[in-house]
């Protein structure tokens, strides 16, 4: 799913390898097919080894899907 590659990639980018112990989604509108998407993802709160993850989905500027997940760094 691309929220969930999005947040692991943030940590990527931080230099945390971690997988995903949980996650939630909450739809808010349709995702159109064949249309450009934006994908955000940050860290919310680091509890090394457990961070919180928080990633939107815009399409047209329009908030259509968010997630929020627990990650887990690998050892």
């Amino acid at each position: 799913m691309m929220l969930d590659s999005a947040m692991a990639n943030c940590l990527f980018s931080s230099g945390v390898t971690a997988f995903t112990a949980e996650m939630s989604l909450k739809y808010h509108a349709p995702v159109l097919i064949g249309r450009a998407a934006v994908l955000k993802a940050w860290i919310e709160k680091d509890y090394s080894p457990l961070y919180l993850m928080r990633s939107e989905l815009l399409q047209d500027g329009v908030l259509k899907v968010e997630a929020g997940a627990k990650f887990m760094r690998k050892s």
